[in-house]
């Protein structure tokens, strides 16, 4: 019986989407699109430019799959912590034989 009223199944719920999400920008491919403007441009620093760009973008996008993946770390372990608050609190409550008036919902 919660307590806390937290909404654990929705914390999980926005973690799988939130790892999904992280997935997602990781599998965004920026190189294959880049290596062909590349080759349209041999000789000039523009094909050299675009894939410096094509890196630095490359790597945005990986640090932004994991920033989303730590945030979804985050929020997992905070729904764990509330999960195992609100038992431990509880079986204390059950200790003391405490029980809410209207009954626990």
């Amino acid at each position: 019986m919660a307590l806390l009223r937290a909404d654990i199944d929705g914390l999980t719920a926005l973690c799988n989407t939130l790892e999904d999400v992280a997935e997602q920008v990781d599998d965004i491919d920026v190189r294959t699109a880049a290596k062909d403007v590349a080759a349209v441009l041999p000789g000039t620093p523009l094909g050299g430019a675009c894939e410096l760009a094509t890196e630095y973008t490359e790597g945005a996008w990986l640090r932004v799959s994991q920033r989303i993946g730590h945030v979804s770390t985050a929020v997992r372990q905070a729904a764990a912590d509330l999960s195992a608050t609100d038992e431990g609190f509880a079986a204390d409550l059950d200790a003391f034989d405490f029980h809410i008036q209207g009954g626990r919902k």
